[in-house]
């Protein structure tokens, strides 16, 4: 189940990406490692992306 996991997040990944976490064979230590990279920290930033997210809605037709 964890190879299946780790294989999902790579196939995501884009080429740069995907080699910062290519050593890693646990899901967690590869999402951790993704998670330092791309996560912004500040309380500013996550307000945003919690507010894109909240706000998010389907178009009509798809």
């Amino acid at each position: 189940m964890e190879w299946k996991a780790v294989s999902t997040i790579r196939l995501c990944l884009s080429d740069e990406v995907k080699y910062s976490v290519i050593k890693d064979n646990s899901p967690k230590k590869s999402w951790k490692i993704l998670e330092e990279l791309h996560m912004a920290k500040s309380l500013t930033n996550r307000w945003v992306l919690k507010h894109r997210l909240f706000r998010l809605r389907m178009e009509e037709g798809t």
